[in-house]
């Protein structure tokens, strides 16, 4: 049988009224908002392959501790748009991760293109597929930080599904609901902390990751 967990959330903000603040204390309130949201998404897809792919500002709420040194808490609402990927993506998309982490997307472009379904790649094609996710990893790579102000994850991704298109590779269509929860929380997360390092918080998260 299948079971509906309901919990009551009381006197919680969205986290929108998060993003004008300015003081000292504030700030370190957003930063720590910033770090807890992207954990969280990190942790849907690395760890519980279970990712909510509807975070607009209005699902997002902010729950302040009942004691002056706790940390605010995250709270999201309306789960009924989440997905899973299948193996093979949810491979590529921790490979994809990987690969932006040590700068080689061509090796994550040659598993993708051996790993899809339908189509039996020449070795030309293959190259070129791999080829062209190394560039668009090293692009990104190559960006003065690896913060929310200086890079977007949505648009690399967005880029990545291109190529698949191009060359036959194919995708989960859930994979396009990550990718755009993706742009969404990466707009969240820059209005609350441009400054956040992505990769020190997804490394964690990376790095334990166990086998598919």
């Amino acid at each position: 049988a299948n079971l509906l967990i309901q919990e009551y959330i009381q006197s919680a903000e969205s986290i929108s009224e998060y993003y004008d603040t300015n003081s000292k204390q504030q700030a370190c309130t957003k930063e720590q908002l910033a770090k807890s949201l992207v954990g969280a998404f990190f942790k849907m897809i690395f760890v519980d392959n279970f990712v909510h792919c509807d975070l607009h500002p209005g699902n997002i709420l902010v729950l302040q501790g009942t004691k002056t040194n706790d940390s605010p808490k995250i709270v999201l609402l309306d789960t009924g748009m989440a997905h899973s990927l299948n193996s093979t993506d949810l491979k590529n998309l921790r490979d994809l991760f990987k690969a932006v982490v040590l700068n080689d997307g061509e090796t994550a472009g040659r598993l993708m293109m051996e790993r899809a379904k339908y189509i039996k790649p020449n070795y030309e094609k293959k190259e070129s597929f791999a080829k062209n996710i190394g560039g668009i990893v090293q692009e990104f790579h190559q960006s003065k930080s690896l913060t929310f102000g200086a890079i977007q994850i949505g648009a690399l991704l967005t880029r990545v599904l291109d190529q698949c298109r191009l060359h036959g590779v194919e995708i989960d269509p859930a994979m396009a609901n990550i990718v755009l929860s993706t742009l969404v929380l990466e707009g969240v997360g820059r209005s609350l902390q441009p400054d956040l390092n992505l990769m020190e918080v997804a490394m964690p998260f990376i790095l334990s990751m166990s086998p598919i």
